[in-house]
C-alpha cells in the first residue's frame, strides 16, 4: 500500500487582535505552553496538551 500523503508546504499563521496587556504578557500567553493551557478554549473546554518550540521548523501544537 502506498501513501498519498505529501509533505507539508511552508505554512504560516497570522493572528491580529488587540488585547489589553503588556507586550511581554501577550507574548507569553501565546508562546508559553503552561499559559496557553490556562486560556485555550471556551467555557468548560480545556487544553490537555500543548507543545511550543519557537525555533525555525519547531512544533506549535495545541490539543
Amino acid at each position: 500500500m502506498t501513501s498519498d500523503k505529501q509533505p507539508l508546504a511552508d505554512l504560516s499563521l497570522i493572528v491580529r487582535r488587540t488585547v489589553k496587556g503588556t507586550q511581554e504578557a501577550v507574548f507569553l500567553a501565546w508562546t508559553d505552553a503552561s499559559q496557553i493551557m490556562k486560556w485555550w478554549g471556551p467555557g468548560e473546554v480545556f487544553c490537555p496538551q500543548c507543545d511550543v518550540d519557537l525555533r525555525p521548523g519547531g512544533l506549535y501544537r495545541i490539543a
